[in-house]
């Protein structure tokens, strides 16, 4: 779950955890970890759990410590060949619902960073972004 006082997010299921600014050779050694980081990026392979929901992750570093993670719901047989932009809405409300019970009304701002709900309209993917500031 993420921790509004921290930052932090903690995998119960994997027993590991993320934070702010945590380099990458940090993230490097924690159970989460499954191969290589490209550009500064890492997508976790498998989808996690967080509070009752399923997501596939991904994490961005910048100047080797972590700046921001993208949690995009998980959604099974879900494929760019049965993907439209009617699924990618819906998704996004998932996601915001999903915020709503589990951090109340928007918006979601702390002293470490924000949360928050995206579309990128011309990439095709909504995502909860995690902004560590």
């Amino acid at each position: 779950m993420i921790n509004t006082i921290d930052g932090v997010i903690t995998f119960e299921d994997k027993n590991a955890f993320i934070c702010p600014y945590m380099t990458i050779e940090e993230f490097k050694s924690t159970s989460l970890y499954e191969g290589e980081t490209i550009k500064n990026n890492y997508q976790i392979k498998d989808k996690i759990e967080l509070k009752d929901m399923f997501f596939y992750i991904t994490l961005f570093f910048n100047n080797n410590n972590l700046v921001q993670v993208h949690l995009t719901k998980a959604i099974e047989g879900l494929t760019w060949s049965n993907w439209t932009p009617d699924l990618e809405i819906k998704k996004k409300q998932n996601h915001e619902e999903w915020l709503l019970n589990n951090f109340g009304t928007p918006p979601y701002v702390y002293s470490w960073g924000t949360i928050e709900s995206n579309m990128d309209r011309k990439g095709g993917v909504s995502s909860i972004i995690i902004k560590y500031s």
